[in-house]
């Protein structure tokens, strides 16, 4: 099993501890069928996060995806609903659980690619910022290979980030009942990190090009 990378900080006199983690996105051969009629539902969790803007979070969300899309050619996202739902669904069940895994999400027959992001404290209650989890997913650009590209465990959150085919987003966060962790799940459709010959370099172009 690939653990995630974890990082630690220390904040004022409190010892805060800090703790972002996040999950890379598996190749598609790894994904299992879950369609809208199935999808977990954790009413008491929807209920401690439902002071939390969400809204306003995906707006966040969705402009910094293409914001660092369009450094590199690949075209604008387009939130949808359906996979919102998804997302907030799978989000809600990692909180409620208190596990970190990937969900093997589909949308009808057609995989999902999907990013995980997961924060937490030791003391006090957990900020969620889009800004922490975008710039842990594309921070990886650092160690893809541009000349000879392909699926990594250490790049996977940015190649699904940039890949130039998928062309909607749907995102979902929730808190853990002690509001200590935060979750923040993206699907993409189509999904990303496609092994077959020839995709890594048709759908991760480099920046500025």
């Amino acid at each position: 099993m690939i653990h995630p990378n974890r990082q630690f900080g220390q904040h004022h006199d409190r010892r805060l501890v800090l703790r972002p983690i996040h999950r890379y996105q598996h190749p598609l051969a790894f994904h299992i069928d879950m369609d809208m009629r199935n999808l977990r539902t954790h009413r008491y969790e929807s209920n401690r996060t439902r002071h939390f803007n969400n809204d306003k979070y995906i707006h966040e969300m969705l402009k910094l995806h293409n914001y660092y899309r369009a450094r590199h050619c690949s075209p604008p996202l387009a939130i949808d609903q359906r996979l919102n739902q998804i997302a907030q669904s799978y989000a809600e069940h990692l909180a409620a659980t208190s596990t970190f895994e990937h969900s093997g999400n589909r949308l009808g027959d057609k995989a999902l690619g999907e990013n995980l992001y997961m924060e937490w404290i030791s003391y006090g209650r957990v900020k969620a910022t889009p800004k922490a989890a975008m710039s842990s997913w594309y921070d990886e650009i650092a160690m893809h290979d541009f000349e000879h590209p392909k699926f990594s465990s250490e790049t996977g959150h940015f190649t699904q980030l940039v890949w130039k085919s998928s062309r909607k987003l749907g995102v979902g966060i929730a808190f853990s009942e002690d509001k200590r962790e935060v979750y923040v799940v993206a699907n993409y459709f189509p999904g990303g990190n496609i092994t077959n010959r020839g995709y890594f370099e048709a759908n991760v172009l480099p920046a500025n090009c």
